[in-house]
């Protein structure tokens, strides 16, 4: 009506065409708008709008995604980046099977400048802004904290063929999938939560990948969303910490029955509060302290004293009544004893942080000086705990040290190599000279293990200016051991070393026959023996991740010393001449990765487990030997020689090399920075930390690594979870240091791609 008033006039058929393509979306107004908009501005001269203006226009559909490519196009780089973040918070990723679908947010959770954009894509028509009150129906969000329900403010995608037709949105949500589809998974568990909020917590499997994406991702989701990931991880530390309540409760009521001092009610309240002291792990930057105050204070130290003479109290139990007794100034001589010798028992780390208020809280400062050099001359077998013992002699007392020589001290790789790695980080306190360590650098009857540890100091002290100035005396023995070491473990290591110090080997070595092999792809395959080994941990809050067992690799194999890099894999999505099957990978995926890696020699990132299969079968193209994988459906070919993914089993011995211990060097994560890479915010060029003994890099950290096996091959029950998954090893850049144990381990299907995830590759000879 209104456009015959100016002449305009449609021809046959087209208002209904228009129609149609609108549907009842709610953002179909404003988007009917801006295409009649545009079709006035394509109408022929006598005022007719066409059929073909329409067509060209892309029709409704099409005509909503060249306006958002053209609006992102006008934004700025910051910008750009918010508007990714903004349009992936309003999909809802789905399967193979379903199509993506706009999710409803409050624009309340948003941050300012996400907010701010959201109001500048709705003005284009793009978003679509709504308050509660005009909202039918329950949203999928809640409200942001402080934000009054009447007062909130939804937002979505305007019309869902913007999902559909706009590519650069879909790059996006299939570049992010994995993360949007568990997200996805997150509402129905979440509609349970709030009828019941202890029987729908996350568990097992569900709860172990929230552990990849929170709290790395947690601004990523909606408030409610992030209370739920939260309390379903807290349970699981209040359920560990409620064992060990039960555990202090049944002791302190063994002592309450003979002491019965106080009135019932005043030893109630004193007893509660000696129950929660206890039940905290001394590792808390905060003990309840506060808690122990009169009047229950004289009948809480004597509580706390009867503690040490009780059988059925743990070392555990008394390390924390000998830390609250330090408080009050009441701590005895033997009970300090106890205090110190209790640590390695009960697997606490020794951290200056805990001992600050409790051992400096002491009156007796010559007994506490006495015991702790004491205990510091002792040849305590814990390496760990001497490490411990070091910060606290440093900090309580003056006295000289007595610290072993490099000469006389074990540094040999064995089941529990804590003596070795505590010597290596407490080179500082050995009274020696730096001339000393290049004698017996040059001394022939040094061996391996003390010469590797020696080449690891020299590493860590690359930026000492004490040592930078010996640089032209040790760098012809780093190349020595570089050039002559028969062993991948000192040879690799000597490399590590050269590379710390900016300097290039003066020949290279790329193949020790029997030892190590290089191939097409400059990737240094080591040999690793056959031989049994214990696999799995004692350890573990769940089920699949504790049953620790004998384990035989009974076939000797190649692994390749590093992760598969960037510039690696590239060969492999790049070569124009390869037949073989890529089908599981996508072009716009290797652009994401190319820009996503700091740099191509880091680890190539994104990759499915079916990519690096794939890649795995286009190496064995690339060097003549048969595929390990058939093409169709992707399994392992019985016996195959050609390139593979290591079993999770040769990926844990390999990554042990002969250790028991929690990480391939012993079991103090304090040391983990020179060893792995892990809570950054990006990886790390492939072997930039120090290799395991047998010579191989970035076990722990820098990514994930895929394994050949399904899950439940190397252990006998994974209850709950897919069967078709695969299983990750290794622990990533982004994690914490728990999850870079050598039998720690991660179990997603194998089309699984996030930004922390690769692979290594292997052979059988």
């Amino acid at each position: 009506g209104p456009g015959s008033k100016v002449g305009l006039m449609f021809q046959d058929g087209l208002v209904d065409r228009i129609l149609d393509d609108a549907g009842e979306e709610p953002g179909s107004l404003p988007l009917l708008e801006f295409v009649l908009e545009e079709l006035w501005k394509c109408r022929r001269g006598d005022g007719q709008l066409t059929h073909e203006a329409y067509g060209k226009l892309g029709r409704l559909t099409g005509a909503i995604a060249t306006r958002a490519e053209t609006f992102y196009a006008k934004l700025s780089g910051e910008e750009q980046k918010a508007a990714e973040s903004l349009f992936r918070r309003l999909v809802q990723a789905g399967s193979k099977t379903e199509e993506d679908t706009r999710r409803r947010t409050d624009l309340n959770s948003l941050d300012a400048t996400s907010q701010q954009l959201a109001r500048k894509l709705a003005d284009e028509r793009l978003l679509v802004t709504t308050r509660a009150n005009a909202v039918t129906g329950a949203a999928d969000s809640e409200p942001a904290d402080g934000v009054d329900a009447s007062a909130r403010e939804t937002v979505e995608v305007a019309h869902e063929e913007l999902l559909r037709r706009w590519e650069r949105l879909k790059q996006w949500v299939d570049a992010d999938r994995q993360f949007l589809q568990w997200r996805s998974r997150l509402i129905p568990r979440l509609a349970e939560y709030k009828r019941d909020s202890k029987s729908a917590l996350l568990k097992g499997n569900a709860l172990r990948e929230s552990r990849l994406y929170v709290p790395l991702r947690v601004a990523e989701l909606d408030a409610s969303e992030r209370t739920f990931v939260v309390a379903s991880q807290d349970a699981v530390r209040r359920r560990n910490t409620w064992i060990v309540c039960v555990g202090s409760f049944a002791a302190v009521v063994a002592i309450s029955i003979s002491l019965g001092v106080y009135h019932s009610l005043q030893k109630v309240t004193a007893q509660g509060q000696l129950n929660l002291y206890l039940g905290t792990t001394a590792d808390k930057t905060a003990p309840t302290f506060e808690l122990l105050i009169e009047p229950n204070e004289s009948y809480l130290t004597e509580s706390l004293h009867n503690v040490f003479e009780q059988d059925i109290s743990t070392d555990f139990h008394k390390f924390n009544a000998a830390y609250a007794l330090a408080r009050f100034d009441r701590i005895k001589s033997d009970e300090l004893r106890i205090l110190l010798e209790a640590i390695p028992n009960a697997k606490l780390e020794l951290r200056e942080k805990n001992f600050d208020r409790a051992l400096g809280a002491i009156g007796d400062r010559m007994l506490l000086e006495n015991l702790l050099v004491e205990l510091a001359e002792q040849r305590v077998t814990n390496g760990s705990y001497r490490y411990g013992l070091t910060l606290l002699t440093r900090k309580f007392t003056t006295r000289e040290r007595i610290i072993t020589s490099p000469a006389t001290i074990s540094t040999r790789f064995d089941s529990d190599p804590t003596d070795r790695t505590d010597w290596i980080h407490r080179w500082d306190e050995w009274p020696g000279d730096i001339d000393t360590v290049l004698g017996i650098l040059t001394d022939p009857k040094t061996d391996d293990g003390l010469q590797s540890a020696l080449l690891c100091v020299f590493g860590l002290h690359s930026k000492d200016k004490a040592w930078v100035a010996k640089r032209k005396e040790f760098i012809p023995l780093l190349n020595a051991a570089y050039q002559t070491s028969e062993e991948p473990g000192l040879h690799f290591i000597a490399e590590w070393a050269l590379h710390k110090w900016s300097a290039v080997p003066e020949r290279i070595i790329e193949t020790r026959a029997g030892k190590w092999e290089t191939n097409s792809q400059k990737m240094t395959m080591i040999l690793i023996p056959r031989g049994k080994f214990m696999m799995g941990t004692d350890g573990g809050e769940d089920s699949d991740e504790s049953r620790r067992r004998e384990v035989e690799v009974k076939k000797g194999f190649y692994l390749s010393n590093r992760e598969v890099s960037v510039e690696q894999f590239l060969r492999f999505a790049d070569d124009a001449d390869y037949t073989g099957s890529r089908s599981n990978w996508r072009e716009k995926d290797r652009r994401y990765d190319t820009v996503k890696s700091p740099n191509v020699h880091c680890p190539v990132q994104q990759v499915s487990w079916l990519d690096a299969v794939e890649y795995c079968n286009w190496l064995s193209h690339e060097e003549g030997f048969p595929i390990a994988y058939d093409e169709q459906e992707w399994k392992p070919i019985a016996d195959a020689k050609g390139y593979r993914l290591p079993s999770e089993a040769e990926w844990e011995y390999a990554c042990r090399a002969g250790t028991e211990t929690e990480y391939s060097f012993g079991n103090n994560a304090a040391a983990l920075t020179d060893y792995a890479v892990f809570e950054e915010k990006t990886t790390q060029p492939c072997g930039s930390r120090i290799p395991n003994a047998w010579g191989l890099y970035d076990m722990h950290g820098n990514v994930w690594e895929w394994c050949e096996d399904r899950l439940g091959t190397s252990y006998t029950s994974d209850a709950g979870i897919n069967e078709n998954s695969r299983v990750l090893r290794g622990g990533s850049f982004n994690i914490i240091a728990r999850d870079l144990q050598s039998a720690y381990r991660y179990s997603p299907r194998p089309d699984f791609r996030i930004s922390n995830v690769g692979f290594r590759i292997s052979r059988t000879p």
